[in-house]
């Protein structure tokens, strides 16, 4: 099976070299969304070669010049503007309806249309360059934006008979480059409600730093079977000028550079393939931001300064991931495991004018996120998916509430594709635990399985 993808991907690379879940993607490889996904976003091995090679595969008609003397490719991109289009409709009810201090009672069932409606430059800009730039309006926060970025060169090398892809990558989120369905920004359930309540704690990695950062790295990809990565983030947010300051809102600032990488072996045998990784984020961060000084009456906001020395965060990740695809039967599972490491010395040492703390109880913390899923298609016609998702860490009330940061969530979901580039799903979260609490022990909080979530979605990308 192997072969036959990378005899495929070789030749795109040679001419040129190329993959998520957009139809602007097959419209320029003149292939179908089922060789680079199993259900989007979720890559085939083939998908993985096409996003490795820059996104660049193209078996389309191409507007291009040929070489100079010095064999220089002066001119080559797709005869179309390579654009795409995601809308995605949500219903929400949740089993109690979101509360709050203000509003006890707050409206439940809440239809989301959009939820969220994305545009997307996608495929090939030149030779052995190719992106994968999102702009997503988002229902829930009536905001307009850069999403998902990641700008790719790529080239190939014949090493001991083998395909060696080296390439660099300019993103805009760590995990973003990745080419697994493993890692955060494109790990399972890819889709959920926008106006649902959500467990408080996650780690650094699960998406802190999304969009608000820069990333430039460098990969390689060889023969299929070894994939390795190294970038270096810089604070880049959105929407704050700078110089960054807390003042001008800014917050989790990057003392100098955040590291982040890389490492999966994968292993293809005729309808499978197994890939066991590790991945990581090491850094310090100025927290800055605005706090509420509860001790004080009427309350008051405190802006703290991007004090230095900032919080160091150390992250490291474990996944790995089974998928059989076959004629008609499709079966994927994962799972994630990571590890985070807190030494919050500028948000402990936030306090008020008695000393109590506003930023956190303790100076050091750390917190354990594992998730495992698994997912069975039809005939890419019908499916379902089960996701547990577990977080365990330091009791720390100011950080993360009285309760702390546990939390455990079950997710089931049924999903119907009538083609291949659209889905209608049904999705129920069941929480056993939420920031801490099972059942409300006066009855007056919330309980766990108040949170529970029935979601109903349609997803549409052409």
């Amino acid at each position: 099976m192997r072969t036959s993808y990378l005899a495929v991907v070789s030749l795109g690379l040679f001419l040129a070299s190329t993959a998520q879940a957009v139809p602007a993607f097959a419209r320029q490889t003149g292939m179908s969304c089922s060789q680079c996904h199993t259900i989007f976003p979720e890559l085939t091995p083939f998908g993985r070669q096409f996003k490795a090679g820059a996104y660049t595969l193209a078996m389309t008609k191409q507007i291009s010049e040929g070489g100079t003397e010095d064999k220089r490719q002066s001119l080559e991109f797709p005869s179309y503007v390579p654009l795409g289009v995601m809308a995605t409709v949500g219903f929400t009810h949740t089993n109690v309806g979101p509360a709050s201090a203000d509003s006890p009672d707050a409206k439940n069932d809440t239809f989301s249309l959009p939820q969220e409606f994305s545009v997307f430059f996608a495929g090939k800009i030149a030779p052995k360059l190719g992106a994968f730039v999102q702009m997503t309006y988002e229902g829930a926060t009536d905001h307009f934006g850069f999403d998902n970025t990641d700008i790719r060169f790529a080239h190939q090398l014949p090493v001991g008979g083998k395909n060696l892809i080296i390439g660099a990558t300019l993103n805009n989120s760590p995990t973003v480059s990745d080419l697994w369905n493993t890692t955060p920004v494109w790990g399972a359930p890819f889709n959920g409600s926008a106006v649902a309540p959500t467990p408080m704690a996650s780690t650094l990695i699960e998406g802190k730093l999304a969009h608000q950062v820069a990333g430039l790295g460098v990969y390689a990809f060889w023969d299929g079977l070894i994939y390795a990565e190294f970038d270096l983030y810089r604070s880049a947010p959105l929407g704050v000028s700078p110089p960054l300051s807390s003042g001008g809102g800014a917050t989790n600032v990057t003392d100098t550079v955040l590291p982040y990488w890389r490492l999966v072996g994968e292993k293809s045998f005729d309808s499978h393939t197994l890939s066991v990784g590790t991945f990581g984020l090491a850094g310090v961060l100025l927290p800055g931001g605005i706090s509420t000084d509860h001790t004080t009456d009427p309350p008051t906001q405190i802006t703290h300064p991007l004090t230095r020395p900032g919080d160091s965060y150390y992250d490291i990740g474990f996944d790995a991931q089974y998928q059989y695809i076959g004629p008609k039967h499709i079966f994927t599972a994962g799972l994630t495991y990571i590890y985070e490491n807190q030494n919050l010395v500028a948000t402990h040492g936030f306090v008020d004018a008695e000393g109590n703390p506003l930023g956190s109880d303790n100076q050091f913390n750390e917190l354990h996120s594992f998730k495992l899923t698994a997912a069975y298609t039809y005939d890419r016609l019908v499916g379902a998916r089960a996701t547990l998702s577990t977080m365990r860490g330091s009791s720390d009330a100011t950080l993360y509430g009285g309760a702390g940061p546990r939390a455990t969530t079950l997710s089931g979901e049924m999903y119907v594709m009538p083609w291949q580039n659209f889905r209608i799903g049904l999705q129920y979260t069941q929480y056993f635990e939420f920031d801490g609490v099972t059942t409300s022990s006066d009855g007056q909080g919330r309980s766990a399985s108040d949170n529970n979530t029935l979601y109903a979605y349609a997803w549409l990308v052409f």
